[in-house]
Order: C-alpha cells, then structure tokens, then sequence
C-alpha cells in the first residue's frame, strides 16, 4: 500500500510540474504580445491622423470634423483589436517567481519521492531474504529434530529386540518342528505398531505382526518361519490364529469408542483356503461393525 501511495504522489508531481511548465511559460508569453499590441496600436493612430487629414486637405472638411473621423477611425480599430485578440492569462513578476519557486519544490519532492520507492524496495527485499533465511532454518531445525526422533526410535527398537532372546539359527527340520509346536501350544503372538497422521500425531492406524515362540521362549520371526510354514502349509493355521487376534483386537478397540483399522499381513494361500476363509468372510457379514476395522494386507507377489 505504501508503494502505490509513493507511485501515485510521484505521478501526481509530475503532472505538476508540467503544469508549473506551462504556466512560466505562458508568463513569459505577454511581454512580446505587449510589444505587438503597442505597435498595432501605433498604427491605428496613424492610420486615422492620415484619414483626417485627407478628410482636411483633399475634402475641405473642416479642422473638427477632420479630427473627429480620424478619432473615430483610430477607436474603430482599437475596438475590433480588442474583440479578436485571444484572451491570454497575464501573470505578474511576483506570480511568476512564485510559480519557478513551487516548481522547484515539486521537483524536489519527486526526487525525495523516488529515493522513498528505492529504499521502499530495498526494504522489501531485505524482508523477503529474512523471511527465506528464518524459514530455511526453522526447515533445518525440523529435519534435525526428525533425524534425533528416528534414531531414538530405531535405539529403542533396536533395545527391545535384543531385551528379547532371538532363536538360535537350527536346520529346516528342527525349525519345522518348533513352528508345528508353536501352534500347537498357542504360541502364536500378534505384534501391533501404531501408523499415525503427522503433524498431530493421532493413530489412524494398527500393523499386525506375526510372531512365534519356541519352547524356550525364544521369538522366531517371520523370516525364518515362513521358509518352512509355506511349503507345509502351516502359513494356513497362523494366518487363521492371526486374523481371530485381530477380530479381538478390533472388538476391543470397538468397546473402548477407538474406530482404528488394523492391517492384518495375510499370504494367498490363506485367501485360496476353502477350509477357514470362506467362514470367515461368513462371520464378518455377521458382525459387520468390524467389517470397517479389518484390513487386508498382501504383498506384491501375491498379484503377480
């Protein structure tokens, strides 16, 4: 706003100072119209003495009348002169050098006006560079605070992974075995993570994982499992022993007001069981206020 005020004074002053232009130049105008005027005037009194005295000599009029149309004459003229000469404005010599004055002053203030908008500009540039500069360190900041976030996160991870006796690596048979003794004695585990929306950080969402326990206690990841579950078909019985913890979690979530989906990573074999899946499409049609809760998660390959 302040910009535009600065441009229109700066137009305004210009157009004053054209017309500061035109009024000096108009007041220097009427000395040689001054000088024309008396010239002309000099001629219509000569014009009218030699009328009268022709009037005088060559008509034998006498002395009075002879004055008087040379008189008439001569105010004739001066009359017409006054009606068809254009009326031109006069100014004195004071009005005149108040004039210059004034002008020097708006041209003054125009150039005041034009080093106004050069540091106007400078000053929005300055602003504008602040502005960039805070946001690139608040930016940096940001990502700082990211990277701390992700390495305390993936340090605790990391803690509580190790807090947890990892199986020791043994053969397919033997890896065999302990999955079939883990379904057995219900030693099939679900693992939740929380997906949440940034920046408010609330849960939109649950992630299921499959974890099983051998008889020591000791976790057996999914790595190691399906290697041998899936050519067994086992992957069937903990998919199956996934999806009823879900349902439990989902209807826990349901009593408590939390309407959260919660992703369940299941393997194609288990959507191709004609056994468990069809019963279990059956029973989601019955309760349909956890149809909404339970997501399917499947891997690429399953569609290729």
């Amino acid at each position: 706003m302040q910009l535009l005020i600065k441009v229109n004074e700066k137009f305004t002053n210009s157009m004053a100072v054209e017309q500061c232009k035109m009024l000096i130049h108009h007041a220097e105008k009427p000395v040689i119209t001054a000088a024309i005027h008396v010239v002309l005037i000099l001629t219509y009194l000569i014009v009218g003495g030699g009328l009268g005295s022709a009037a005088y000599y060559m008509y034998d009029y006498s002395m009075g009348v002879s004055v008087c149309l040379g008189g008439l004459f001569s105010l004739a003229c001066g009359l017409l002169h006054v009606a068809f000469t254009p009326r031109t404005a006069k100014l004195s010599r004071n009005e005149a050098i108040l004039i210059r004055n004034e002008f020097q002053a708006i041209k003054k203030a125009q150039i005041a006006t034009v080093e106004d908008i050069e540091a106007l500009r400078d000053s929005v540039t300055q602003e504008a560079r602040a502005r960039d500069l805070a946001l690139t360190s608040e930016l940096r900041d940001l990502a700082t605070l990211i990277t701390q976030f992700a390495q305390k996160s993936n340090a605790r991870i990391a803690s509580s992974v190790s807090g947890e006796r990892a199986a020791p690596k043994r053969s397919d048979q033997s890896l065999l075995a302990a999955v079939k003794s883990a379904i057995e004695d219900n030693r099939v585990e679900l693992h939740i993570q929380p997906i949440v929306a940034l920046p408010q950080r609330k849960v939109s969402f649950y992630e299921g994982f499959t974890r099983l326990r051998d008889a020591t206690g000791a976790i057996i990841l999914p790595g190691e499992f399906l290697r041998v579950a899936e050519p067994s078909g086992l992957v069937n019985e903990i998919d199956n022993l996934l999806l009823l913890r879900c349902v439990q979690i989902a209807r826990k979530m349901l009593k408590q007001d939390r309407r959260t989906g919660l992703f369940c990573n299941v393997s194609s074999s288990s959507l191709a069981d004609e056994g468990f899946f069809p019963q279990f499409i059956a029973f989601l049609r019955q309760n349909k206020d956890l149809a909404g809760s339970i997501i399917f998660e499947l891997s690429r390959e399953a569609f290729d």
